[in-house]
């Protein structure tokens, strides 16, 4: 079988809008490369995006919903025109492995994909075997969030990560220092990537994945509630969340990261954020992103 392979290069905070169009059509192959003009160490200024389509019966209408859809977003955010060629049969998710590089994050966090050895010196590395096009590191809402946990975890906090996806933060929190962690997600294939991920970085003994939004056995324990917790996803789903209870996962003074807002949606969510008790107590911003920080009162 032959495949198609289509591919754009863009900024790093439009990478996720575009990879949830190329997912919907090609889920599972999407790929992403950091780019950058150190040949260490990558800038998330622009990233590489590649799906691949297999040339079937299917080829020609998923193609076309895949250029509507682009064409949409392009209507809200300018984007570059997409690259298309063909390829012979062959594992074409290895194609773009010799491009993926390393990213520093923060001032201890260094994100590198499993198939590079790395003398990773004074940093925390983060092994990740990116399996999709997010939880790589080089979204800004993920970095905000790896900053924000890297300033604000405490050695032996227990943590919670909602809507874990790669398992990327989890994973950090782990290294950073947390004594227990709890992954969630309601996608099954973020549970299985959650699962690799934790493995290749030996943390199956801290943390724990589930599938699922919300731990309920938490919500009914009074006696037990988290230090922290991190929820990387869009608004909808966290005043969602918040309304179902996630807040009360976490102990008194515990500290709440929120990420995956856009600075324009920052007072209307910090108004929602207080009124379940919770403090505002910092932000962290990259461009249009921002990621909140509250402590619970």
């Amino acid at each position: 079988m032959k495949w198609m392979e289509i591919s754009l290069t863009l900024s790093g905070e439009l990478a996720e809008a575009v990879s949830e169009v190329l997912n919907r059509y090609a889920p599972g192959s999407v790929a992403v490369e950091a780019l950058g003009p150190n040949k260490k160490f990558s800038s998330v200024d622009n990233v590489h995006l590649r799906a691949y389509l297999p040339i079937d019966d299917d080829h020609p209408q998923r193609l076309r919903s895949i250029e509507k859809g682009l064409w949409h977003l392009g209507q809200i955010n300018p984007l570059p025109d997409a690259q298309f060629r063909t390829l012979e049969e062959e594992n074409y998710l290895e194609i773009w492995k010799v491009n993926f590089r390393p990213i520093e994050i923060g001032e201890r966090l260094l994100v590198h994909p499993d198939w590079i050895t790395m003398n990773d010196g004074d940093r925390i590395a983060i092994i990740i075997s990116p399996e999709m096009a997010f939880g790589t590191g080089t979204h800004p809402s993920t970095q905000l969030c790896l900053v924000a946990l890297e300033k604000n975890l405490s050695s032996a906090d227990t943590v919670i990560d909602v809507g874990c996806g790669s398992g990327i933060l989890s994973i950090a929190a782990a290294k950073l220092g947390a004594s227990k962690v709890l992954a969630l997600d309601i996608d099954p294939k973020a549970i299985q990537n959650s699962k690799k991920n934790i493995l290749l970085n030996q943390l199956e003994d801290i943390i724990e994945v589930r599938l699922g939004s919300l731990p309920q056995d938490t919500l009914s324990d009074p006696e037990f509630k988290y230090d922290m917790l991190v929820a990387n996803i869009l608004e909808n789903a966290l005043v969602q969340l918040l309304a179902e209870g996630l807040s009360d996962c976490v102990r008194e003074n515990g500290v709440l990261i929120f990420s995956g807002l856009l600075v324009e949606q920052s007072p209307t969510f910090t108004q929602t954020c207080r009124r379940y008790g919770l403090q505002f107590i910092d932000e962290h911003r990259m461009g249009d992103w921002i990621c909140l920080v509250f402590a619970k009162k």
